[in-house]
């Protein structure tokens, strides 16, 4: 199987994005020693305004000469969606991944990732297990409602507290993070592996959605035509984020994004389920 990974990004600082490189470095090195005939092709997508980050971006890969690589620059901020779409639908690859500019991938997780999609035909969609501050965990999630998605990105945490149980029903705390499960409704766009002809089956993301909730439409679209899968076997190290932290543009971003996802798929006040309303 051949694998391209997209990496989209802006304003990313350089250590970050070298230490996302090595690592891809060593797991693509690890994948064509283990896997003959396999290859991995990473793609960045410099979503910096009129290319700007492109000077930067190519000098970090021409660091790592033994990294196959290439570079889409010059389209401005188009959008996480679009960045990606540019980067994966031409490829006609056997595994298309999203993957943010944060993570740190385990020398072994391509070829992990690889093992489960062989051993799983049905899986169109894997997620991996992300390591967050040393501790093992998924970012899995069940269909959000407005009081949720508030309470947890918004309020302190004292005032979060009455909401305790249903911020986890909607992080799925119920599923231990070391154990592999089917079907989580919504994965996220941190590391997304898809199998090819399933991303491409459904057009890829949709581009309407410029930032947030990207991944949550597009978890429910793989899951009308294919299923999800949560694979702990393949790991790696993930800084996540916090949107109330991010200013008032990403807030606006946030709330512009949820208000059109929910009009796409249905509108929840309070209530946690597994499935959208408009899929009920």
């Amino acid at each position: 199987m051949n694998i391209t990974l997209a990496v989209t990004v802006y304003r990313s600082p350089s250590p970050v994005l070298a230490a996302l490189l090595d690592s891809v470095t060593v797991a693509a090195m690890r994948l064509e020693a283990e896997r003959p005939g396999s290859r991995l092709m990473l793609v960045i997508v410099d979503n910096s305004d009129g290319g700007t980050d492109r000077t930067r971006l190519a000098a970090l890969v021409a660091e790592r000469p033994t990294l196959t690589a290439r570079l889409i620059s010059g389209q401005g901020n188009v959008g996480f969606g679009r960045a990606n779409n540019l980067a994966l639908l031409p490829s006609d690859d056997d595994i298309l991944i999203v993957g943010n500019p944060d993570l740190v991938l385990a020398p072994d997780s391509l070829v992990r990732l690889l093992d489960v999609f062989e051993a799983e035909p049905t899986a169109g969609l894997v997620t991996p297990g992300f390591v967050e501050h040393g501790r093992l965990t998924h970012l899995c999630k069940r269909y959000p409602s407005f009081v949720v998605l508030f309470g947890r990105g918004f309020l302190p945490a004292r005032l979060r507290r009455p909401l305790a149980a249903l911020i986890d029903r909607y992080t799925m705390a119920d599923r231990p993070a070391d154990r592999p499960f089917w079907d989580p409704p919504i994965v996220t766009g941190a590391f997304m592996a898809f199998r090819g002809q399933v991303f491409r089956s459904i057009g890829g993301f949709d581009e309407r959605f410029f930032l947030y909730f990207e991944d949550f439409d597009l978890s429910l679209r793989v899951a009308a035509v294919s299923r999800l899968y949560y694979a702990p076997s393949v790991r790696m190290e993930h800084a996540g984020g916090n949107t109330a932290r991010r200013g008032l543009k990403l807030i606006r971003f946030f709330a512009a994004s949820a208000a059109r996802f929910w009009g796409k798929h249905g509108f929840r006040l309070v209530a946690v389920r597994d499935r959208p309303p408009r899929a009920s």
